[in-house]
């Protein structure tokens, strides 16, 4: 099974309480939004810094169900899904980059995420 982490912008995402950013979190992964996903137009700079450091290290790599890494560009988020061989590195790298550049990280399935600043909600 791959792991699934999303890295968010707190100033454009509810994080008061779990269920609300869940709310959100569930209605933004329909990917609805009029956008291209696999482009950064209309992301922000953080983001897209750390979409772009994540790819370089991790690439998009697409064999069978444990073996793809991947990335969905939205414009408050960006939806990555990394490989198992990779998983565990990939983990490290996205938080602690995530918290340099102030974004938020949550991981599918956790019922928690954390801001920047080491705050756990849950």
């Amino acid at each position: 099974m791959s792991f699934v982490l999303t890295v968010f912008d707190p100033a454009e995402v509810p994080h008061g309480d779990i269920a609300e950013f869940l709310h959100w979190y569930d209605l933004t992964t329909e990917w609805v939004e009029d956008r291209d996903f696999d482009s950064t137009e209309g992301t922000g700079p953080a983001l897209v810094e750390w979409l772009e450091t994540m790819r370089s290290a991790y690439p998009p790599v697409v064999d069978g169900a444990d073996g793809t890494t991947r990335y969905i560009i939205g414009s408050t988020c960006v939806y990555s899904r990394f490989a198992d061989a990779v998983a565990d590195s990939a983990e490290a790298q996205a938080r602690s980059l995530a918290r340099q550049l102030g974004l938020g990280v949550y991981v599918a399935g956790s019922g928690h995420f954390t801001l920047a600043d080491g705050t756990i909600v849950e």
